[in-house]
């Protein structure tokens, strides 16, 4: 499954389940006026793709397409957000609606 796939249908589920939820947009783009190019980064590094509100607690769900893997900003990012909650926060990598979290954390 594609990575766009998986996430179109997190956010349906998400939005079919009235949880609250949104696309966390990030990455870099090039910008050019009078011939000078400028670059601008918007959104956390390494931050996921989806954040999410469930009971109370923040849900962090990553997606990657077939054979993906979490990048090192990814990696320590999920790493700072652990160790800073210290009450078992919770940050899923997904790369498809059927493993969108943890089988703990219930999203229904």
């Amino acid at each position: 499954m594609k990575e766009s796939e998986a996430q179109r249908q997190i956010l349906d589920y998400l939005a079919l389940g009235h949880i609250c939820h949104y696309w966390n947009n990030s990455g870099m783009m090039v910008n050019e006026y009078k011939g000078r190019k400028s670059f601008t980064r918007f959104g956390a590094v390494g931050s996921p793709d989806i954040i999410a509100v469930v009971d109370g607690q923040y849900v962090g769900i990553e997606i990657k397409g077939h054979g993906g893997n979490q990048s090192e900003y990814q990696k320590a990012f999920q790493v700072r957000l652990e160790d800073e909650r210290g009450d078992g926060g919770f940050r899923g990598v997904s790369a498809a609606l059927q493993n969108r979290c943890s089988p703990s954390l219930s999203l229904g």
